[in-house]
């Protein structure tokens, strides 16, 4: 989210145990720990709209933001809302419990640089100049990505045509052309459509699928893998209307079942997605140049040859 934000809480003083035998540190008032939220697409950013500044949020500023060349997709400050309701307990939860709370407090924030608890000079909140790289690891790096290789082929998904009676490559093409056209509808993030296909394409290589239920396979793995990589992942009733009631809610649940038995619960694998977010990074690449990338996986997915 642009810059990070450190919440301070002071820790509770312990005092020590007089018991014989005992020997507990008391912790000195003055020291203090800290919460660092690092949130990816969540951006915060204040502007004056009209005759006040506001936060800008995609659905209040859309044409504002439309106006200006942005794309109102990526104003999204409710995603960091939610994330310290969910997240943090603490005197900066209860300020913004409801959204126009939190909005009020993140423009005080933004213009100010830091939030003080009231009638004291204890800060709540305060932007701080640490590069979000500071935070991940960079020296891990190599060796995560060489682990990620290493059993990438364990995971990998097999040529299955030549095992399945009743499916076959073209039929394969058009479910995964239709969950692009799903996950577009409901503005799901691209890791989520890679993830569906993968989960798809290992359950498919794992036993055979019959023809009438292949797009339940497809719209069962797309539930499975929104709720793994999104936020608010659609439910299941509006999946079976985008499949126009092709199959029941209870059918659609049974096969979410059916899949992760199948797979025995594995679910964090190496995918093309992982490598393609270190590629876009080490490349910094430009917006316009990571929906490109995007754009091209997406091609790529309708050919298992290429899995």
């Amino acid at each position: 989210m642009g810059d990070l934000r450190r919440v301070k809480k002071k820790k509770k003083v312990k005092k020590k145990n007089k018991k014989k035998g005992a020997n507990l540190t008391k912790v000195k008032k003055k020291d203090q720990t800290g919460v660092i939220l690092v949130l990816e697409k969540a951006s915060l950013e204040v502007a004056k709209v009209r005759k006040t500044y506001q936060l800008l949020k995609s659905d209040d500023h859309a044409n504002f933001l439309r106006k200006n060349g942005r794309d109102p997709a990526h104003y999204r400050p409710d995603i960091t809302h939610q994330a310290i309701l969910m997240i943090l307990d603490s005197s900066v939860n209860k300020a913004g419990r409801t959204y126009k709370h939190f909005a009020e407090f993140m423009l005080e924030l933004l213009q100010k640089l830091n939030i003080s608890a009231a009638g004291r000079r204890e800060k709540l909140m305060e932007v701080i100049k640490n590069h979000v790289k500071d935070l991940t690891a960079v020296e891990y790096v190599e060796d995560i990505y060489c682990f990620y290789k290493y059993v990438e082929s364990e995971w990998r998904p097999s040529d299955y045509m030549r095992s399945q009676p009743e499916i076959n490559k073209k039929m394969r093409i058009i479910l995964v052309e239709w969950l692009v056209v799903v996950y577009v509808k409901f503005e799901l993030n691209p890791e989520m459509f890679d993830f569906t296909v993968n989960i798809m394409d290992r359950l498919v290589s794992a036993e055979p699928v019959p023809r009438k239920e292949l797009q339940l396979v497809g719209i069962s793995a797309l539930l499975i893998s929104s709720k793994y990589e999104e936020i608010w992942p659609p439910h299941g009733e509006d999946l079976v209307d985008i499949a126009d009631h092709a199959y029941s809610h209870k059918q659609l649940l049974v096969m979410e079942k059916t899949i992760l038995s199948t797979l025995k619960w594995h679910s964090t694998v190496p995918r093309h997605y992982v490598f393609l977010a270190r590629l876009i990074e080490a490349f910094i690449a430009d917006q316009q140049m990571e929906n490109m990338i995007h754009y091209l996986a997406e091609l790529v997915a309708r050919f298992i040859r290429y899995i």
